[in-house]
């Protein structure tokens, strides 16, 4: 079974995204979600280091957000429509990308981390390093 690794709500300890795949490396966010089946209801994508997302390419609308450092959200484009859209945030440092909800999952200022089995991945990554719990 492959490991998990998960975005969670720093104020209450919910876990809001179970089963969060990691684009860390050039080629894996140089690819993001493009050409990619769409994401399940219970996944997301994290990118690091990333201040702006487009979705020229993909197949599915995404809700974007745009975190700090420190794990607050600092901004959010819903809603993301294929081919046409274009998000950045010049102070972020990761961005989650999720499906297109009608409830979005995450609220501007809100703060979350990251946690779970796999988390030793992101080890010594300077863009996730304050944002990790073990």
């Amino acid at each position: 079974m492959r490991g998990v690794i998960q975005l969670i709500d720093a104020q209450t300890d919910v876990v809001l995204i179970p089963r969060l795949r990691l684009a860390i490396h050039f080629w894996s966010r140089f690819r993001g979600l493009q050409l990619s089946p769409p994401l399940a209801g219970d996944e997301g994508l994290l990118l690091a280091p990333c201040r702006s997302v487009h979705t020229q390419f993909m197949r599915f609308a995404i809700d974007i957000y745009f975190c700090s450092a420190t794990g607050t959200v600092l901004s959010r484009k819903l809603n993301a429509k294929p081919w046409i859209s274009v998000a950045a945030n010049r102070n972020a440092s990761f961005a989650i990308e999720t499906p297109a909800r009608e409830n979005p999952l995450l609220e501007v200022g809100q703060t979350i981390f990251l946690a779970g089995d796999e988390i030793k991945k992101l080890s010594g990554h300077r863009h996730l390093a304050s944002v990790i719990k073990s």
